[in-house]
């Protein structure tokens, strides 16, 4: 049957599967790449993981945000604490992506083009990188649990 709640619960699990999908295949390959030592490759890479923040990640964790806004509207109800959770998911998430991770992919491409790249600073840099990638997987893979398991206070 076709329903609102039906269209927007439908847009807001494929955004969320595009965002954790594509969260996790950048993690795979930044963790694949960090054991090259192709320098070139790894500038390719941050340039490309940027590009996909804005133009895939970041549009698909708005429309998760506002198809959840709007379900939570249609559905009625009050206010739950597993509706403050995936709140809390979302905005890390992208505070996450936005603030460090992006910051962090725009010093490892800089540090990679350098005609002798410090090996140190590209070793934490990559580290760093693969921290954040992980901490916001396990993020967002929570916030997916408490939205199907809705946990209460």
């Amino acid at each position: 049957m076709f329903t609102l709640y039906n269209l927007l619960k439908f847009l807001h699990v494929t955004a969320v599967i595009v965002w954790i999908g594509g969260m996790i295949a950048l993690a795979v390959v930044n963790a694949r790449l960090a054991r090259e030592r192709e320098h070139a490759a790894l500038q390719v890479l941050s340039r490309q993981g940027e590009f996909l923040g804005k133009a895939l990640m970041g549009p698909s964790a708005l429309v998760t945000l506002l198809a959840g806004v709007g379900l939570v509207g249609v559905m009625g109800g009050g206010f739950a604490f597993w509706m403050a959770w995936g709140l809390v998911g979302v905005f890390g998430s992208m505070a996450i992506g936005a603030l460090f991770m992006q910051r962090t992919g725009r010093q490892l491409a800089a540090v990679s083009a350098a005609e002798a790249p410090d090996p140190t600073r590209l070793a934490r840099l990559r580290r760093r990188m693969s921290l954040l990638g992980m901490l916001n997987i396990l993020l967002l893979l929570s916030t997916v649990w408490a939205m199907v398991f809705k946990p209460t206070l």
